[in-house]
């Protein structure tokens, strides 16, 4: 129990500082982890874009990998409606076809604008990364010291002049650096969080000291100075003559700033590194602005287990009614109709989908035959080209007999022809169809009248038969705009 008295004031004054001091170390910690605080140098800045522009490459990657899911459930989906196992099941495969494929819609649609901007983007950010590089190892030129070249006379107006050397011209420690030393550059790299990008030039030294190359002494003292010219000398020293200058940025706050120009036609048209900053601020603000890679696929089982997806609806009313029938939310007998068959096939939660659907295609083992190739294993191992095959193999599709193709034409042959003109009189009249007039035999004119409105046959059967499946997906794809 605390005492009463002056003493218990120092307690909560105890905490104040407590808490003061970790507020401070909070603030510096944080402080040191945003995404300007990776940017301390040049070195750190090059490491940091190059990160940067990875990120934006895995970024694109990711979509791809998206649309790689949607691929797979639609193989495995298309697989097991073409084996025996599943065609007396195929209504409750179909309409997830129709799902699938209006997902991967999604995905694709977004790939080529996710392409250009990722490219664009990475491109002009790994420009940048390398210009701060190049900085990063410029600054270390060093000149190199010399034992001076020592004057000849004493007289007036004589000039002693000293050759500079450099004693590092390009270097490379910021090269040779481990990743892990680079002032913690190298992860959390997060472009929606950064604010600014730092842009590192050369300078000259602002220490006055590293910009004093020359030096000028007599090296000896009192007599020796005044009588003997060979102990003056003129010498180079040791410096760092310039350094780096992190005075310009770029704006990266998407959201609460106006949207950066594009470079001119006139800056494009002189050369690209003319437009290179434009470039670089307008891409990379862009990309974090508009997001054209971030899509993510909606899983089979969450999204047939999801009453209000529509393409799953329309695909269900499609599989269940034809496609005649028109989908309208405010049709309550349909609507009901529709739920009852995703519950019923699907169920209403992601396990219920697991257990109704996937587990039963994807955990038994299949066997099946084409054309003296044999499948085995489980539908997850099926290779897009066995996919194919299979899929033709039970489309429903035979090829035509020798026999069919004799019989089959495009046009049927043409009957010998009624009452020709040579005929003579007495077999033209046995005709009931002919008359014999003028010395001709000829067909009556209301037998000739019939015979123009009757159709030709100019066909017998055609020789393969589509199954109903193939032709339902037609359709669904035709409702869902593919």
């Amino acid at each position: 129990m605390l005492q009463r008295g002056s003493g218990n004031r120092s307690v909560p004054k105890a905490l104040l500082i407590a808490t003061a001091v970790a507020q401070l170390i909070i603030r510096h910690g944080s402080a040191e982890n945003t995404q300007e605080a990776k940017q301390g140098d040049a070195c750190s800045a090059a490491v940091y874009i190059m990160q940067l522009a990875n990120s934006i490459d895995e970024q694109r990657t990711e979509l791809i990998n998206e649309i790689s899911k949607a691929n797979a459930d639609m193989l495995q989906l298309e697989t097991a409606l073409a084996l025996p196992q599943w065609k007396t099941k195929s209504t409750a495969l179909t309409p997830l076809i129709g799902l699938v494929l209006a997902e991967q819609q999604k995905l694709v649609s977004k790939l080529a604008t996710c392409n250009k901007a990722a490219a664009d983007a990475a491109r002009s950010a790994n420009i940048q990364a390398g210009r701060n590089w190049a900085v990063a190892e410029l600054a270390e030129i060093t000149t190199a010291s010399s034992a001076g070249t020592a004057a000849s006379t004493l007289t007036a107006g004589e000039k002693v002049q000293d050759t500079a050397t450099l004693e590092t011209i390009h270097g490379d420690t910021c090269t040779n650096k481990e990743a892990g030393s680079i002032a913690k550059a190298k992860t959390g790299v997060d472009i929606s969080a950064l604010k600014t990008l730092t842009l590192f030039k050369l300078r000259q030294h602002s220490t006055a000291a590293n910009r004093k190359i020359c030096l000028g002494h007599c090296d000896h003292s009192a007599t020796a100075c005044t009588t003997t010219a060979t102990n003056h000398k003129t010498k180079t020293q040791s410096k760092k003559f310039l350094e780096e200058d992190k005075s310009e940025t770029i704006d990266m706050q998407a959201s609460a700033h106006s949207q950066p120009e594009q470079a001119t036609e006139e800056e494009n048209g002189k050369t690209y590194l003319k437009a290179h900053k434009r470039h670089l601020n307008w891409r990379l603000y862009n990309f974090n602005l508009n997001k054209p890679c971030k899509a993510t696929y909606t899983s089979l089982g969450k999204a047939a287990t999801t009453q209000t997806n529509e393409p799953l609806r329309r695909s269900v009313l499609a599989v269940i009614k034809g496609p005649n029938e028109k989908y309208d939310t405010d049709n309550k007998d349909q609507q009901k109709v529709i739920n009852t068959f995703i519950e019923s096939n699907y169920g209403k939660e992601e396990s219920d989908f697991k257990e109704k659907v996937w587990n039963k295609i994807r955990e038994p083992d299949f066997s099946y035959s084409i054309g003296g190739k044999d499948f085995k294993g489980k539908i997850t191992a099926i290779t897009t080209s066995d996919h194919i095959t299979i899929a033709i193999g039970a489309s429903g599709y035979t090829a035509p007999t020798s026999k069919e193709c004799k019989e089959t034409s495009l046009q049927a042959k043409p009957t010998p022809e009624k009452c020709q003109e040579d005929t003579k009189e007495n077999e033209c009249k046995k005709d009931k169809d002919c008359e014999h007039s003028d010395g001709k035999c000829k067909l009556k004119e209301g037998v000739k009248a019939e015979n123009d409105a009757k159709p030709t046959n100019t066909t017998t059967s055609h020789s393969f038969v589509i199954n109903k499946a193939p032709l339902l997906l037609a359709v669904l794809f035709t409702l869902l705009g593919f």
